[in-house]
């Protein structure tokens, strides 16, 4: 589980904060300090099981603009990433945000897959293992 730096529109800076590392990410990651009026995100899931998320088959409808940039061939994708950064910049939004949802969900498949927006995957647990809050 990774934390984030806070600025402002953008809910990933620079600093990060990694909870319960593997030895690969121990040595990845970047050690910061704490400074004054550093403001930080602190994610807390919480599960009655196991605590080892994995990621399903569910499609996502949360997103987050990247800085990525590409030149779109379809014509809703163009629309969709048009009124993603007019609307949203880089905040998260859902697909639901959008007054025709459907053309928004025919534009995310090509801004997904060259890397335009990040999804917020969904994660769950085993079954009969709890679930997360």
């Amino acid at each position: 589980m990774l934390s984030h730096q806070l600025k402002q529109y953008r809910i990933d800076g620079e600093k990060s904060i990694i909870q319960n590392p593997t030895e690969a990410q121990r040595k990845e990651h970047e050690k910061c300090e704490f400074e004054l009026h550093e403001v930080y995100a602190i994610d807390v899931l919480v599960s009655t099981g196991e605590g080892k998320g994995r990621e399903m088959n569910t499609r996502t409808t949360v997103y987050k603009r990247t800085d990525e940039t590409y030149l779109l061939r379809s014509k809703a994708s163009r629309a969709f990433v048009s009124i993603v950064d007019k609307q949203f910049a880089s905040m998260p939004f859902t697909l639901r945000a959008f007054d025709e949802e459907v053309k928004a969900k025919m534009g995310v498949l090509e801004c997904v897959n060259h890397k335009l927006l990040d999804p917020f995957q969904v994660l769950y647990e085993k079954e009969g293992g709890g679930g997360w809050n």
